[in-house]
């Protein structure tokens, strides 16, 4: 679970994107990918204009390790999306807002010969995953807000293992139901935002 930090930590490269694609969060060692520290080397790693994608679970998952994930990867993005492609969640996080692409680039990439392979993927085109925005900046910093705590109670870190220890507790929730609850939360929160100003 650790060989993509491990690399990170151990050559100075930097990327215009780090993806990332794993078993779910409740494997052992697969929450180092999602604590603050890998947050940070990944942060350290990308360049200006770099993004970081990740996908994340939405079934099977407490609300309260939705927090986690999500308060440890803002503490070092200014800007964090979750987008919703089939039943999965996928992250999209940087540091530089021109991040979430517009119509001009998504044509570029749609129309990119190297590309169309992938792109061949998505029945409705590029341009219907980038709409498939669950939850956006606005809407994760409202979310991380709605609670009584200051938002560094929500990072799981090396030390804490926060979601290390709290992830495979969300296997005794029944899949549909948890999937259901989690995306009408986050859409819920998106709603608030866009009421509150937009994205």
């Amino acid at each position: 679970m650790t060989d993509g930090r491990n690399l990170l930590l151990l050559q100075p490269a930097s990327y215009d994107l780090i993806s990332i694609e794993i078993t779910s969060i409740w494997f052992a060692g697969a929450a180092n990918l999602y604590n603050r520290e890998f947050y940070q080397l990944a942060k350290a790693r990308l360049a200006g204009n770099g993004v970081l994608q990740q996908w994340i679970q939405l079934h099977h998952m407490r609300p309260l390790d939705m927090l986690y994930v999500l308060g440890s990867i803002r503490a070092e993005f200014r800007f964090v999306w979750i987008y919703l492609l089939g039943d999965q969640g996928i992250i999209v996080a940087a540091n530089d807002p021109a991040a979430r692409p517009d119509a001009s680039r998504i044509a570029l990439v749609e129309h990119a010969p190297e590309l169309r392979n992938i792109v061949a993927l998505y029945d409705g085109g590029l341009q219907e995953v980038a709409s498939s925005v669950l939850l956006s900046p606005r809407g994760v910093d409202l979310y991380l807000g709605s609670f009584d705590l200051p938002r560094e109670a929500w990072i799981s870190t090396d030390d804490n293992l926060l979601l290390e220890y709290g992830t495979p507790r969300g296997n005794s929730l029944k899949g549909p139901e948890s999937l259901a609850r989690n995306v009408g939360m986050l859409r819920e929160f998106e709603a608030r935002a866009a009421a509150n100003g937009g994205r």
